[in-house]
């Protein structure tokens, strides 16, 4: 009989096993052979993937040779849905750059250089649902750069040096659910710049040490839950209505006011000016209030009274006060945690409260040290072997 003769196949080459052997490649060529290598890589990749959505990544790539084929790219019949240009040397989105790439869903350029962008850079992309901008160089952002983006739900705009927020910069993006701004050199955030922002969900605008200030029109909103105020300038605090979560550590805040139907659960308000709880508002939802390193020169815990459904609590507290665990859960009956600042307290001190608070269910930290809890629990055990 006559052998049959096992035919050969060539094997097909997939694209990620491309992207693997050219990986290798590369890394031995010349630099402006490496990006026209890079951009035939992007073409085939296109071409091979005409009836299904594409995510194309252009990370740590010559920013030249991106900004003159960006146009291109998109022509061809691929839907490109996720478009990543982070760490690439970028300084400047021209006009209309991104023009054919109608269907673009996630856009990617953060960790650049980018120092201008023009108004209409990002026009025709209207199904763009993510835009990461963070960490370029950015200053000033035209009040019509977000104009063309109506189903916009993300935006990163964090580690610039952005100064000025214009009230209409985000007016057409009304879906925008969630927002980071922080990081920056605010100086102003323009009143009511937030007014047609209907579903914004998470607002960060901390670490904006010149920002004094935000108008969070209309206040009664509800969807907005949480808001990052930190390390910024303000002196003021205002509690909307439906926001669940506030960090407003390290400004200078000395009073506060609340929506009187305020649902807030978390307050984070250490690092700033209060001179006595009497400056907090009626908190009937308050679960969690994070305040030492204030002006606070005695802790008087009836001052609590308002809040009963504390879980945690952080406080300081005058080395030499006297506490009790009976006293405080009248007051705040379902206190679970207890966190306590206070320099300068003796070992005895710690001990008798520590030993106090065990009894009555309450965990107690003094001074972020646990080693007296360690030491309770060790005794506590020898003493139930014997």
């Amino acid at each position: 009989m006559q052998s049959r003769r096992r035919q050969k196949t060539t094997p097909i080459l997939q694209p990620m096993d491309l992207v693997v052997e050219i990986s290798v490649l590369l890394k031995c060529l010349d630099a402006n052979i490496q990006n026209l290598l890079f951009v035939a890589l992007i073409f085939y990749f296109i071409s091979s993937s005409t009836s299904r959505e594409f995510v194309l990544d252009l990370y740590n790539q010559n920013a030249s040779s991106i900004e003159l084929n960006t146009r291109s790219i998109c022509k061809c019949k691929a839907k490109i849905t996720r478009l990543n240009v982070y760490n690439s040397s970028l300084t400047v989105l021209p006009s209309r750059f991104l023009k054919n790439c109608i269907g673009l869903d996630d856009l990617n350029l953060s960790g650049n250089k980018i120092v201008e962008v023009k108004h209409d850079t990002f026009e025709n992309l209207t199904d763009l649902n993510g835009l990461d901008l963070s960490f370029n160089q950015l200053t000033i952002l035209p009040k019509v750069l977000f104009k063309s983006l109506v189903n916009l739900l993300s935006l990163k705009l964090q580690g610039n040096q952005i100064q000025i927020v214009d009230s209409d910069l985000f007016f057409h993006n009304i879906y925008l659910y969630t927002l980071y701004i922080n990081n920056n050199s605010l100086n102003v955030i323009q009143p009511k710049s937030f007014r047609n922002n209907l579903y914004l969900s998470n607002l960060h605008v901390n670490d904006n040490r010149n920002l004094s200030n935000i108008d969070l029109f209309p206040e009664d909103r509800e969807t907005l839950e949480l808001l990052e105020l930190s390390n910024c300038g303000f002196s003021q605090l205002y509690i909307p209505k439906n926001v669940e979560e506030i960090d407003a550590s390290f400004n200078e805040i000395n009073s506060v006011t609340a929506h009187p139907e305020s649902v807030l659960k978390n307050l984070k308000i250490d690092h700033n000016s209060l001179a006595n709880l009497a400056r907090l508002p009626r908190l009937d939802k308050l679960k969690l209030l994070i305040i030492p390193i204030n002006a606070i020169e005695f802790f008087d815990f009836h001052d609590l009274s308002r809040f009963k459904n504390i879980r945690l609590l952080s406080i300081d507290l005058n080395p030499k006060q006297n506490i009790s665990a009976a006293d405080i859960k009248t007051i705040l009956p379902l206190l679970s945690d207890l966190y306590i600042n206070s320099p300068g307290i003796s070992i005895e001190n710690k001990k008798r409260i520590w030993y106090d608070f065990k009894r009555n269910g309450i965990s107690v930290v003094i001074n972020f040290d646990r080693s007296i809890e360690r030491y309770f629990d060790e005794n506590t055990e020898d003493e139930e072997e014997c």
